[in-house]
């Protein structure tokens, strides 16, 4: 494992400054002016990628990933570079996972699969060890091939859901994180995904608790003979989303409201480049813990090969864009964390890089 730290401390401590702030107050006045750059400082290379679901703890900037070198699940502190990563679930990598946190950020719900033949899916519950907290893993529900995806609900209960036939299953949760978490959390916004059972789309539903369980459609208009719609992230506030939108001729990259209503596209929504190619694509995104910025990717393809990728910036507004220095061949699930400017992505060279976003005017 290479480790990378930055050579000055500080962007560290600029990007913890947001940790006590509250989202609903947050500014979403767009900037000064165009940055004159954004660079991205690296702090960590780790082996394995990001799985689906939820890369960042809620509250800070702990960050879930698959562990190739262990073949853990596992997670390090961005906040505290110099401490190696937990080994959170040992024995649970596999290339179809899905991760969520607790309300709490102490353990994390991990749905991963057998593969062939069975197909059959393990949900487990693991809890983040620490000084004086040993590590715990318990599976909460019988293999089953129909759990296609889960979350920890904001009211402590785990819920599950067949995609095909959008049924879903209630558990309770481990007795050992009840009697650690006596006390009820705020309702969290969490886009999961459907599957119209007429058409066989996709399209993202809002779930929240607390104390009543809500699933809401999120219904955006889309070409019909495209139709899906994907949840990419949910903007702090817990009001609007980003959501990638597959519409005749090409998909985009949408703000939306609680509606359904598209408030702001991003990106380019075609790609660019002469016939025959090379063609430049534009798309992705996650919401910055401030809501002042919106991190996406571009890459230039041939029709079989990607030549050259990189993440770029926008503010909210989507009134600039510029390249984000630092990241070549950066490509895949680019996140940023639930406070400051901690930032995440799979590289397509291998691996995960995290680091901060230094963004200068």
């Amino acid at each position: 494992m290479k480790v990378r730290f930055l050579p000055i401390l500080e962007l560290v401590g600029v990007a913890l400054g947001g940790l006590s702030s509250s989202c609903h107050d947050i500014p979403t006045e767009p900037g000064p002016s165009t940055p004159t750059t954004a660079t991205f400082v690296p702090l960590i290379s780790l082996p394995g990628y990001l799985p689906y679901g939820e890369q960042w703890s809620p509250s800070d900037a702990r960050m879930v990933y698959a562990d190739a070198a262990t073949e853990s699940i596992a997670v390090f502190d961005a906040s505290a570079p110099a401490s190696p990563p937990l080994q959170v679930a040992p024995g649970a990598f596999s290339d179809n996972l899905a991760v969520r946190w607790s309300p709490d950020g102490g353990w994390l719900l991990i749905l991963r699969s057998d593969g062939w033949p069975t197909f059959k899916r393990h949900l487990i519950a693991a809890r983040i060890p620490g000084p004086g907290v040993p590590r715990f893993t318990v599976e909460v529900a019988p293999a089953s091939s129909d759990m296609t995806h889960a979350v920890w609900g904001a009211d402590g209960n785990i819920y599950w859901w067949d995609i095909v036939t959008s049924k879903r299953t209630a558990l309770p949760p481990p007795t050992e994180w009840k009697s650690e978490n006596p006390s009820p959390f705020r309702e969290r916004s969490q886009l999961l995904p459907r599957r119209d059972p007429h058409t066989g789309h996709l399209a993202p539903f809002l779930f929240e608790t607390v104390p009543a369980v809500v699933e809401t459609p999120i219904d955006v208009p889309a070409d019909s003979t495209l139709g899906h719609v994907i949840g990419l992230d949910v903007v702090p506030g817990g009001q609007q989303f980003l959501l990638a939108v597959s519409e005749s001729p090409c998909t985009f990259t949408a703000l939306v409201d609680r509606d359904g209503a598209i408030r702001t596209r991003y990106w380019t929504p075609c790609p660019s480049g002469p016939p025959g190619g090379p063609f430049t694509f534009e798309g992705g995104g996650s919401v910055s813990a401030d809501r002042r910025f919106v991190i996406g990717y571009r890459e230039v393809e041939d029709g079989h090969n990607i030549l050259s990728s990189h993440l770029i910036l926008t503010d909210f507004q989507a009134t600039w864009i510029v390249d984000v220095e630092g990241t070549a061949m950066g490509l895949w699930d680019a996140g940023f964390a639930a406070t400051g400017l901690f930032l995440a992505f799979g590289d397509l060279g291998g691996g995960v890089k995290c680091g901060v976003l230094d963004v200068r005017y």
